[in-house]
């Protein structure tokens, strides 16, 4: 078999396999790491093999990828994907996990959608909830960093607070997030937090970011007192 025809065909088993390779090898990945594998993946296994072609061999066709490289980038990303949720979320639905239900006209999204935006997290330093928007947003270092010199700002100027009883720590699935919360000096102008109230049960006004360390929101909110 020429070089040239090689990805071809492979990818071509690809498309026939369906998801089946792609949980074989994100389930292997695990088990070489020594970790856990979520259930959630060993029933995606498990559903995706038996909807393969009878004709097929799965064990020869799992060979042939053994050295795809492009497919192995998207293992790679699933399984960190897959390894983040069961970190954060593990099995249980998120509906019974969380204090409020997800049914309702504001922040009906927020809890059916956390799973997925937990994958997304990457380099995020936190998440928060976009009031406009209505939907979590992950915060990198650099966007962060300078959202957080503009309300240190705002502090200064006496614009904007922050109180440390609104440091709080709230759990999903065991995992602890920690809360900075920042407000307007103005009550009246600081609008009810609708992720953080579907999430955790947290009825608080003003900005509020979720930290994954608690240091680091210890550290932040320091910085901001200065």
């Amino acid at each position: 078999m020429s070089n040239n025809t090689e990805p071809k065909i492979i990818e071509y088993f690809n498309e026939i396999m369906g998801d089946f390779l792609l949980y074989h090898y994100i389930v292997k990945r695990f088990l070489d790491k020594k970790l856990k594998v979520p259930p959630k993946v060993i029933k995606n296994l498990k559903d995706a093999k038996e909807k393969l072609p009878k004709m097929f061999n799965p064990e020869e066709l799992i060979k042939l990828n053994e050295n795809n490289k492009k497919f192995l980038t998207q293992v790679k990303k699933r399984f960190k994907e897959y390894k983040r949720e069961y970190k954060y979320i593990g099995d249980t639905e998120l509906k019974d996990m969380c204090c409020f239900s997800p049914d309702g006209e504001m922040g009906k999204d927020v809890v059916s959608s956390f799973p997925e935006f937990i994958k997304q997290k990457d380099k995020g330093v936190c998440f928060s909830y976009h009031q406009q928007l209505g939907q979590l947003t992950w915060l990198d270092p650099k966007p962060f960093k300078d959202e957080m010199k503009r309300y240190k700002n705002f502090i200064r100027e006496g614009r904007l607070l922050i109180r440390e009883c609104n440091n709080q720590e709230k759990k999903i699935n065991n995992v602890s997030w920690y809360s900075l919360v920042i407000q307007n000096t103005k009550d009246e102008q600081n609008e009810m937090c609708i992720g953080s109230l579907k999430l955790f049960g947290f009825a608080v006004s003003g900005f509020v970011y979720w930290f994954s360390s608690k240091t680091n929101r210890d550290n932040m909110y320091k910085w901001l007192n200065k």
